[in-house]
């Protein structure tokens, strides 16, 4: 017998902000707000990505999480923890592209500074808040492209350890780094690479 989902739950929220609820996702707003916000503020220290403003990171990404709700982006997002990890990987991703636009800013007022020219900054504050936003939904149209990847992994033989390959590569490890990790020689992980392109190469052509 099916059971309706609780709408209170995490789950059940999220079901009904796919479905246009705005009340929804406002209470997935609050609930996740702040933890994202605080997860953030480690990002930042653990990693030095100073200066960043979590506040704002955070709000780009629910802006991005709402647009890509709205229109549907997201089928493979139903639960919690899917949704967690989202945020907290494209908060990341985030944090990082931040703290580098900070850094190319500042150097480039510091610059003009020196040469005596004044600093104007032709962009409305609308315009970049469009430009975070484009930005923080491509990203998480990005991570639902990897997560659907991934899934398709997982029907190939676990021995092959295709989807935890997949992963290491993802997140940037070179290729001796991989075999070491795995136990492999590097010439098992470019064959397994290849194969990876190859399974998603014929799926993106089904």
């Amino acid at each position: 017998m099916h059971h309706p989902i609780p709408s209170g739950s995490v789950t059940g929220k999220l079901q009904l902000a796919k479905q246009g609820d705005e009340l929804a996702f406002e209470w997935l707003w609050r609930r996740y707000h702040k933890s994202i916000v605080r997860h953030l503020e480690t990002i930042a220290k653990n990693k030095g990505l100073k200066p960043i403003e979590p506040e704002d990171v955070a709000q780009n990404v629910f802006i991005a999480l709402h647009e890509g709700l709205k229109h549907g982006a997201f089928h493979a997002l139903d639960g919690r923890f899917q949704l967690w990890k989202l945020l907290t990987i494209i908060g990341l991703r985030q944090a990082i592209n931040s703290a580098k636009k900070n850094s190319l800013e500042r150097r480039s007022i510091q610059n003009s500074a020196s040469s005596g020219f004044p600093v104007i900054d032709q962009r409305s504050s609308r315009n970049i808040k469009d430009a975070h936003f484009v930005e923080a939904f491509e990203e998480l149209r990005f991570m639902e492209e990897i997560e659907h990847g991934l899934s398709i992994l997982d029907r190939e033989p676990p021995s092959q350890r295709l989807r935890e390959l997949a992963i290491l590569k993802i997140k940037g490890y070179s290729n001796t780094r991989i075999a070491d990790e795995l136990g492999w020689t590097r010439k098992t992980v470019a064959l397994r690479l290849n194969l990876i392109f190859e399974i998603w190469k014929e799926a993106s052509e089904a």
